[in-house]
């Protein structure tokens, strides 16, 4: 056998080598979240790196980087879809940071989910479907899974009981920056103060704002029950957690990670408590801190929503949106 062909075969058993190590693999992967370290939903993203860990034998290894320090939302989806960050822990409306998907806005729109059960079959419904496929083609991203319930939003405070929009004026409220938002809140007589949530505690601890729109889980994973004396479960919006991954990342993935993937968030989903049993638990735990549940009078929170409703239906998210979810069974 000549040399040159003796050459030829070495380079292709090199390159066949090469290849099959390259497929075998071990992928380092990194995760981003807002959540502060050793919280309650830092350590759900912690169990779904653990658990497709696992399930690749050990060899998908993912880090996980919470408290935020990747940026804003909006810089961190930033790095998400141009393939710098592999895995994203946020709430599933995140999307809506983007100018592609506006339409993801709808979420926060009051009262668009009768409860959480609602929610939950809208993300089985073909809106949803269509909506998330829209995303994942325009802003480069993949829906990977829901990892748990979020407590909905609601209202708390520092100084008063509210009980309606009757006892709102005046008040100082903490909310996300969102211009919508701010609109639900001074439809319903309150004066909305944008502040960043890692901002919140010192916010309502020098009187900057009399209260804060948020779930009573988010409220514990931040320390606020530590600076409030009442919450109002109004639950004007309903969500959850779950894994964007970044679809160049995605890509990269052979069908069997890919796999591994989706089941680590059912994995984690399928070992919650009941969210049901989740809300009890920490009305239980608020209760036992002294804050005072206030019972709401749901019939005047509702009464401004249909005027908020039409001025913003077409403006905010596409005409008709809110109506189809709505109307889900």
């Amino acid at each position: 056998m000549s040399r040159k062909i003796i050459s030829m075969l070495g380079v292709t058993a090199l390159l066949t080598l090469f290849a099959v190590s390259a497929e075998g693999a071990d992928l380092n992967l990194r995760l981003g979240s807002p959540a502060p370290p050793n919280s309650e939903q830092y350590n759900l993203a912690v169990k779904f790196a653990k658990n497709l860990e696992d399930l690749s034998t050990g060899t998908i290894h993912t880090e996980v980087i919470g408290g935020g320090v990747l940026g804003n939302p909006k810089q961190t989806l930033a790095q998400l879809r141009a393939g710098k960050l592999d895995f994203w822990f946020i709430p599933i409306e995140a999307p809506m940071f983007s100018k592609e998907c506006k339409e993801f806005f709808v979420f926060f729109a009051p009262f668009l989910f009768r409860d959480q059960e609602h929610y939950r079959r809208f993300l089985d419904s073909d809106v949803f479907k269509e909506m998330i496929t829209g995303a994942e083609q325009k802003v480069n991203i993949r829906y990977v899974g829901i990892l748990v319930d979020r407590s909905p939003r609601s209202l708390s405070t520092a100084k008063r009981p509210i009980t309606s929009p009757d006892d709102m004026k005046g008040l100082k409220m903490r909310i996300p920056g969102l211009p919508f938002i701010a609109e639900v809140w001074k439809a319903w007589g309150a004066s909305p103060t944008p502040i960043k949530g890692s901002d919140s505690y010192q916010a309502l601890q020098s009187g900057m704002v009399d209260g804060d729109d948020n779930g009573i889980v988010t409220l514990f994973g931040r320390g606020l029950m530590e600076v409030l004396k009442y919450h109002t479960p109004i639950n004007y919006v309903h969500s959850g957690l779950c894994i964007y991954a970044s679809g160049t990342t995605w890509k990269k993935l052979d069908n069997q990670q890919r796999a591994w993937a989706q089941k680590a968030t059912v994995m984690v989903d399928q070992e919650q408590e009941s969210y049901n049993q989740m809300m009890k638990r920490y009305y239980d735990k608020a209760r036992a801190k002294g804050i005072t549940v206030v019972e709401p009078d749901m019939a005047k929170f509702h009464a401004p929503v249909n005027e908020i409703l039409v001025k913003y239906d077409g403006k905010f998210w596409p005409k008709g949106l809110y109506q189809r979810i709505h109307n889900i069974p």
